[in-house]
Formats: structure tokens, sequence, C-alpha cells
């Protein structure tokens, strides 16, 4: 995610549930005194953004953000971190899977249909 794209959400985001005008929210802002947020309002911001950017903030990066630049940084930080993570765990290619030795037997003893031990479907000892 590109943080042109972090800091579209992020001031949609707050401008939606500060209930202030996207204008009003560029990077320069602070949180408190020009947005008027309040300590419960940074509690369910946070979680809000850890929700839609699937990203983890601890309360040392939450005493870091008191503008809104902060939090854009902070955001496309554990984002791209988030994002070379997954790309750095590779899946393990499937391999290629062997019968086992019991279905093999399972499978001859399907086809032996008069149990006579010999898959040809016909009983040995009918007569015509």
């Amino acid at each position: 995610m590109a943080r042109s794209e972090v800091r579209n959400l992020v001031i949609a985001t707050l401008a939606h549930d500060l209930n202030v005008s996207e204008q009003a929210v560029h990077e320069g802002a602070h949180l408190f005194e020009d947005l008027g947020a309040d300590s419960l309002d940074v509690i369910e911001l946070t979680t809000t953004f850890e929700e839609l950017f699937n990203v983890g903030i601890s309360d040392d990066d939450l005493e870091q953000t008191t503008t809104v630049g902060n939090i854009i940084d902070l955001i496309d930080k554990k984002v791209s971190k988030n994002m070379q993570e997954d790309q750095s765990v590779q899946p393990p290619e499937d391999e290629p899977k062997l019968p086992l030795e019991n279905e093999a037997e399972d499978d001859a003893a399907e086809s032996d249909e008069d149990g006579d031990g010999e898959g040809d479907g016909e009983d040995d000892n009918q007569e015509d």
C-alpha cells in the first residue's frame, strides 16, 4: 500500500470519527489542539487504525503521534514492514503426492469382486 493511500485513509477516518472537515485534517494538524480529539478519541482511533490497516499500535507508538503526519508515518511504516514480512515468507511448494502402499492395496481389493485374490472381477470356480 502506497503512502498516499495510507494518507487518504487516515485523513478520511480522522475527519469522520472526529466530525471535522477533511480540509482541517492535514499532516501538520495536532490531534488535540487543532482537531479537538480527547484521550478516548485517540484510543478509539487507534483501534480503528489497527483494524483498518491490520497493524499493531503500542502505547509507546501512541505517545509519539501528536500530529496527523505522525500517524500517517507510523502506519505507513508498519504497513510496509508487514508487506516485507509477507513477501519474505514463501509458502512451501506442493510436493507430488505418491500413493501409499495401503491405498494401492485398497484399490486392488476393490477390483477383486469375487474375492479370489485375482483382480479380474470373475469367479474362477464358476462354471459356464
